[in-house]
């Protein structure tokens, strides 16, 4: 299980241990990022058990056991995350006491601690208590900033590629002016293919049916190369003006109007 990275508020919380202390607004609202997160069952511990059944009631899809306050330090003992939340005006998890529970604790992982809370319910020093990661709301708010950044540097990304696919989309669009021009220019080389086939069909005539076949092959490989220019040139152009420049060009070169 890894929820060092973000403070423990988004990796690995479903197969997590879970526990909340106190049972307010902030509670109710970790309980709906939880539940989100694939959360299926928390420890709430409050002095009351009024507002857990209010929270139970609420939340009908989430498992909730509730603790009372003198069972903290043994909730604590079996959690992988605590999630302290109380109205407190002081720590209530302090580092002498947290380092005694921790000596019987039998998960080898880390307890994480993210205070949610202002003033801190946790004191600073028990990030120093071995076996300890303990988070605060500045930590929170670095993550706020560093997931906000990440995604301000996708939404350029993003931008980017919206651009780039929107001037293929108009360059594409200008090419549909020039459809007709270009529609026009291979039946007229078709036409004057076939012309001149027609004037050499008797010099041709002695040949077999798959040398005169090679004789066709070629003669429309020649005109495709020849019309590669004047068609790329109509498709290219990126403003209308410019379209229309081509287009009259290619109609002037070819005497398509005639």
């Amino acid at each position: 299980m890894t929820l060092d990275r973000d403070c423990g508020i988004n990796s690995g919380l479903s197969d997590a241990a879970i526990s909340i202390i106190g049972a307010g607004k902030m509670a109710r609202l970790l309980l709906v990022h939880l539940q989100s997160q694939g959360v299926q069952r928390i420890t709430i511990v409050n002095r009351s058990p009024e507002r857990v059944n209010e929270l139970q009631k609420e939340f009908p899809d989430l498992i909730i056991d509730f603790k009372l306050m003198d069972s903290m330090w043994d909730v604590i003992a079996v959690s992988d995350v605590v999630y302290p939340s109380t109205a407190a005006t002081e720590t209530i998890i302090n580092p002498e006491p947290l380092a005694e529970v921790l000596k019987s604790r039998v998960k080898p992982s880390n307890v994480q601690f993210v205070d949610i809370s202002v003033p801190r319910n946790v004191h600073p020093d028990c990030a120093n208590v071995e076996g300890v990661k303990s988070y605060n709301v500045d930590d929170l708010k670095l993550v706020v900033e560093r997931n906000t950044a990440k995604r301000r540097r996708e939404m350029l990304e993003a931008e980017n590629i919206v651009t780039d696919e929107l001037s293929k989309y108009r360059l594409w669009q200008q090419s549909l002016g020039a459809i007709p021009t270009i529609a026009k220019l291979q039946e007229k080389a078709e036409t004057l293919r076939v012309e001149e086939l027609q004037k050499a069909s008797k010099k041709l005539s002695k040949l077999s049916a798959a040398d005169l076949e090679a004789v066709d092959r070629l003669s429309k490989g020649i005109v495709a190369k020849l019309l590669h220019g004047p068609m790329n040139h109509l498709r290219q152009q990126k403003e209308i003006e410019s379209t229309r420049a081509a287009i009259q060009q290619v109609q002037q070169a070819f005497q398509l109007e005639q």
